[in-house]
């Protein structure tokens, strides 16, 4: 449900009823999270893992709330997933960052509501609106990544970065690879903790039946499986490279500012093995995992910090292939362990990696075990949350 207001002056910051925290968790806090989007106006690993973490801290004794920026007129009311939401109309889009005028006009009566800000990284306008708004909270700053395309603005935003991160009680990256290998986060070793990214087991829930089967007529089984949004780091041009000399299909599902350059990449390169199957459903990606034998990730840019598809394929059993690019896709994905990890930029590499696991099944059942194990230990959702929420009573304590 969606309530249209107005205008700033006009929002209501009315606490909502707060959950019953679970027994020794503690009285319940408010957590007010910051970022240039949010699902559903955005589908990336970002926005996921805010809504994640928002149900998830919620059995804590966590009260989330998320101010966003979307499409539309005027600033909504909004609720996903059980998570209340205000998305601020979207201005202006400037080299990855949205601006608002009106989400920096309402960005003071926002606070007041909360007990911790947690902004997430990087929003270079979010930055620039806390430091020039004189709020003092608890403040805690999810680093998902590094700036790496914007050189020249980059250099610019240097300042104003350092001073935002300094700014922060806590810095969290979300693997120790990023910690090690990021030049900003070396600068901020000594507030900097790691709490990896988690998603909810959806393994022991029945995929739907006739989704399975009819993505089985359509593709059959044992192809190599990418699943995220098209974008210039994700590494897909040299798949298709790779794909002349891949033994199997190659399916690629989602949708994104690259989808047309690829196809014709792939109608150029005269690819039969490829097939791009667009925006798929919750239950369609289910199946999709389920068939597949290989997940194949080629991000070859630091823009990749995470990769939670990579999550989701350990999450199913499957053997992985992805680049180092001293990120977490490494920290996910261990060479020899759960997958195989390659150079990046490497279509020779990548090939011989997806047709190495293709046709060696003992391989590919043992490192899908491994994965599926390795997820249990360190990237569910309930882990992620709990960390999170210890952290969340440890700033509004030391704020007392």
């Amino acid at each position: 449900m969606t309530t249209w207001l107005t205008s700033p002056p006009a929002l209501s910051l009315a606490e909502p009823a707060r959950p019953q925290p679970d027994r020794d968790t503690g009285p319940s806090l408010r957590v007010l999270h910051l970022y240039k989007s949010w699902a559903p106006a955005g589908y990336g690993g970002v926005e996921q893992m805010i809504a994640t973490l928002g149900v998830g801290a919620g059995a804590h004794g966590i009260v989330s709330r998320v101010a966003y920026l979307g499409p539309g007129r005027g600033i909504a009311r909004v609720r996903y997933r059980g998570i209340g939401a205000y998305r601020f109309p979207l201005n202006l889009h400037v080299a990855s960052t949205g601006l608002s005028l009106s989400w920096a006009a309402a960005y003071p009566r926002l606070t007041e509501w909360a007990d911790v800000l947690h902004f997430h990284f990087p929003w270079p306008y979010g930055d620039l609106v806390h430091l020039g708004s004189g709020v003092r909270k608890p403040m805690l700053v999810t680093y998902h990544l590094d700036i790496t395309r914007q050189r020249i603005l980059r250099w610019l935003y240097w300042p104003l970065m350092q001073r935002f991160l300094r700014r922060a009680d806590l810095i969290v990256a979300t693997s120790e690879n990023v910690r090690r290998t990021s030049s900003v986060l070396q600068r901020l070793a000594h507030r900097t903790e790691v709490i990896p990214l988690g998603v909810d087991d959806r393994c022991a829930g029945q995929v739907v039946p006739i989704r399975l089967a009819q993505w089985r007529h359509r593709l059959g089984e044992g192809f190599a499986l990418f699943v995220g949004v098209l974008r210039y780091y994700k590494g897909l041009p040299y798949l298709l490279e790779a794909a002349r000399s891949i033994r199997g299909r190659i399916v690629i599902a989602g949708t994104g500012p690259c989808e047309r350059a690829l196809k014709r990449q792939a109608r150029r390169l005269r690819l039969s093995n490829v097939v791009f199957v667009g925006e798929v459903t919750e239950a369609d990606k289910e199946a999709l995992y389920r068939l597949c034998h290989v997940f194949v990730f080629p991000s070859h840019l630091r823009s990749e910090g995470f990769g939670l598809a990579l999550v989701e394929a350990a999450m199913h059993g499957k053997p992985m292939v992805s680049c180092e690019i001293g990120t977490g896709t490494s920290f996910v994905n261990r060479h020899g362990e759960t997958g195989l990890v390659v150079p990046p930029r490497d279509p020779a590499a990548l090939s011989d990696a997806v047709n190495r696991l293709l046709a060696d099944r003992w391989e590919r059942d043992a490192f899908g075990r491994n994965a599926r194990q390795r997820y249990v230990d360190r990237f569910t959702a309930d882990a992620m949350s709990a960390a999170y929420t210890t952290v969340y009573r440890r700033l509004a304590e030391g704020a007392q």
